[in-house]
């Protein structure tokens, strides 16, 4: 089963950037005036998911960032 979270941050303007899930599949999308903005879907269960954002340039210099967060469904 899976479900989406929405991602966006910074890029180099016309380049494509790699988004997605640590372990899954990722999606292009083209960073547009200097932004990009995707819906990443996610596996579900409980546990620390990681979503990965990466970025080469015309050089072939790649830049990459990833951020952790906790999937909890279960009610306090």
């Amino acid at each position: 089963n899976q479900t989406t979270i929405p991602v966006n941050g910074t890029c180099e303007n016309g380049l494509e950037v790699q988004v997605g899930q640590q372990g899954q599949a990722s999606m292009a999308v083209v960073c547009n005036n200097g932004r990009f903005t995707a819906t990443v879907p996610i596996t579900l269960g409980d546990g620390t998911k990681i979503i990965v954002a990466t970025q080469r340039d015309q050089a072939g210099n790649q830049g990459q960032d990833d951020q952790n967060f906790l999937l909890d469904t279960v009610a306090p």
